[in-house]
């Protein structure tokens, strides 16, 4: 395939920032949106882009997904946006289980206001983030996975089946309402199930640029979750989609 220089600009955008908006492509370009969004149509039959809803991410496998420490500033406002409205959902006495992810990072970085919560976490990043709070912290153990900074494996798994918690803190690689949350990693979807399997409530944070998205592996349905807290980008079909299966959806909002 012979590219445009303009599809050629999209592409270098879209790889150099590990993501764009159909709204940063058309101000980038001057061009309308009708425009950005044929192009970037071209650019996914050809297997150069993956389209999101709203937008574009780099081309990758369903059983790929970049290290955590590339991930950590890709959407940092909307994870933190997630963050503020997931952590008014803890209550100081809380036995609380947080996922590996960068969204789940951002929510422990604001658990500092607590001094009761009993928290688990597999995630090395998460433990490091905590280590300094007052409350109870249990660091999971098991194999080292080194992209993800976490603890995966036979070890990670029995452990996580001998303790009851109030609330799970679950994070996904992709998100649709008909599939639920999805990993390309089927090492940490089984850890993720565990969780699952001993949690009252299992809560999804979930970005706007996940949802269409399908890694590799589902974690579970989307009956399954007792909420899913997403930033205000997120579309209002898939609001309504997910609370169409009974599943509460919370909103973040700007700061």
């Amino acid at each position: 395939m012979v590219l445009s220089i303009r599809q050629r600009k999209i592409l270098d955008i879209v790889e150099e920032n590990q993501q764009a908006t159909v709204d940063d492509l058309c101000a980038a370009l001057s061009v309308s949106e009708a425009t950005v969004r044929r192009d970037l149509a071209t650019l996914e039959a050809n297997g150069l882009v993956n389209r999101t809803r709203g937008g574009a991410l780099p081309a990758s496998s369903v059983g790929y997904s970049p290290f955590v420490s590339e991930r950590a500033q890709y959407n940092l406002r909307e994870k933190q946006e997630i963050a503020r409205a997931a952590v008014e959902m803890i209550d100081e006495g809380d036995v609380i289980a947080i996922d590996v992810g960068t969204t789940c990072l951002e929510l422990a970085k604001l658990l500092g206001r607590f001094q009761r919560l009993t928290v688990f976490t597999n995630s090395m990043l998460t433990a490091q983030a905590l280590g300094n709070s007052n409350f109870t912290l249990h660091l999971i153990g098991g194999r080292f996975q080194r992209d993800e900074m976490s603890m995966v494996g036979n070890i990670a798994r029995d452990t996580i089946l001998r303790f009851n918690f109030d609330k799970f803190f679950l994070a996904a690689s992709g998100f649709d309402p008909e599939t639920g949350p999805t990993d390309f990693n089927l090492d940490d979807v089984e850890v993720k199930q565990c969780y699952i399997q001993r949690a009252r409530q299992t809560i999804a944070l979930v970005d706007h640029m996940k949802f269409g998205q399908v890694s590799l592996a589902s974690i579970c349905s989307t009956e399954d979750l007792s909420y899913v807290v997403t930033d205000s980008g997120t579309p209002e079909e898939d609001v309504e989609s997910i609370r169409a299966k009974g599943t509460k959806v919370i909103l973040g909002s700007p700061e």
